[in-house]
């Protein structure tokens, strides 16, 4: 990418998202932590999990 290119993403504040994609694409961002279960006293657990386990909560009727 060039100068004038960045300047441009810097600019209109694509930067930031393109600098991101970037890592992501390279692996940077592919690191697993225990921050949730430091943080809730629970281990982690996947969305499928998580939903099966609320499933009557997530298909309940909302509202009056």
């Amino acid at each position: 990418m060039n100068q004038a290119t960045e300047d441009a993403l810097a600019e209109s504040g694509l930067g930031a998202t393109v600098l991101r994609n970037k890592a992501i694409a390279r692996g940077t961002l592919d690191v697993a932590t225990n921050a949730v279960e430091e943080l809730t006293g629970r281990p982690a657990e996947d969305v499928r999990s998580f939903l099966a386990r609320h499933k009557a909560a997530v298909l309940a009727p909302v509202g009056p």
